[in-house]
Order: C-alpha cells, then sequence, then structure tokens
C-alpha cells in the first residue's frame, strides 16, 4: 500500500505501520482465533500504526475514527482449512466459522482502541487500495457521521496451492509471496508530518 495519497485524493497520511514483504511477517496470537495469520495480522498492524501516530497505544477513539480493511483474497488459510475438514467428513472448529468473517477481527480492534466509528472491509479483482481510500474518503466526507480519520488496512496471506489456483487463473491478481500487511491512518487535514512505525 502506498505511504502518500493517491493522485487527485484529498486523503493526507498521518502515519504508517507494515508487517511483512521481504520476510514472512510475525504477529502475537490473538484468542478466540486459530490456524490463520490473517486475523493476527490485522491486530498487530493497527497497534503499531496508532503508537506510532499516538506515541502510545490508543484507549478509546470514539465515533470519530473509522476503519477500512482490504484484502484481495480475505482469510484463504480459514476458508482452506474449513473446506478441508468438510470435505473430509470432519466438523470444522466453530472458531474457523466466526472468524470467516472479516469483521470478526475488526471487533477485536474496536474493543482495543475504543473505535465506534464506521467499520467496513472492500475487497476486488483491481487496485483494492484504490477502493479502501475511495471507501476512506467517502467516511470523511462531511456532513454525515463526525469521522476525523480513518484507519486504512489491508492483509495478504502467502500463497497456497488453492490459491495458486486462482492466481493461475487470474494471472493479473495482485499476489505476495508471505503474509504482509500494512496499515495508514489518513485524514483530510494536512496538520502532522507521517510518522512510520518500523
Amino acid at each position: 500500500m502506498r505511504t502518500s495519497a493517491t493522485s487527485g485524493s484529498r486523503l493526507h497520511v498521518i502515519a504508517t505501520a507494515r508487517l511483512g514483504g521481504r520476510r514472512p511477517a510475525d504477529a502475537p496470537p490473538v484468542p478466540g482465533f486459530a490456524e490463520s495469520a490473517f486475523g493476527p495480522l490485522v491486530l498487530a498492524v493497527a497497534r503499531r500504526c496508532l503508537t506510532a501516530a499516538y506515541g502510545v497505544p490508543p484507549a478509546r477513539l470514539g465515533p470519530r475514527t473509522g476503519v477500512v480493511l482490504a484484502s484481495v483474497l480475505g482469510d484463504t488459510t480459514t476458508a482452506d482449512t474449513a473446506s478441508r475438514q468438510l470435505a473430509a467428513g470432519r466438523t470444522p472448529s466453530a472458531l474457523l466459522f466466526y472468524q470467516s468473517v472479516p469483521n470478526a477481527i475488526l471487533g477485536v480492534v474496536s474493543r482495543e482502541f475504543g473505535i465506534t466509528g464506521p467499520m467496513t472491509c472492500v475487497s476486488g479483482l483491481s487496485d483494492v487500495v484504490v477502493d479502501a481510500l475511495a471507501t476512506a474518503e467517502l467516511m470523511l466526507e462531511p456532513g454525515g457521521r463526525p469521522v476525523r480519520q480513518v484507519l486504512v488496512m489491508t492483509v495478504e496471506l502467502a500463497p497456497n496451492p488453492r490459491t495458486g489456483e486462482v492466481h493461475a487463473a487470474l494471472p493479473d491478481l495482485f499476489r505476495v509471496a508471505v503474509d504482509t500487511a500494512f496499515a495508514a491512518l489518513v485524514d483530510r487535514a494536512r496538520r502532522r508530518r507521517t510518522r512510520e512505525s518500523r
């Protein structure tokens, strides 16, 4: 994900954080989430980004903060694990059903940081980052809810054999080599310099 606003965008990047990229991302486990790194990556990159913005992890951001989570294929590990268990005649863990919805981990993010503003997840076959930033702009439009800033995150998991088939059928689809997460806290006003967590 870019660390500056796209051409023509009115967004300003307050702070960023990144996990993974050249090496696999390492995120602490999250209670209630199993098998997959997707949920832990979301929470870990949110923590890093918000700490970079505020100096310490904020406790209550309230209704003035929105959240957008973007991913091309989503939590492919959970989907693959659950479907393989079903195909083998086993009953999948109830946790897999719960965490198969990307918004589940956003609930954990909202609880930890006291975020009560709008939250949504986006995906697509084109540039999902552009879609995420466009959604953030909509959240920041005047006249609606009093959102002053939006935490935009993108998470992609390393490919597995089944997602490899998807990429073979759609060769232009964005892909990563290892588990990767990026976050940016954005607003409309240019009051602060961008801060990056390393």
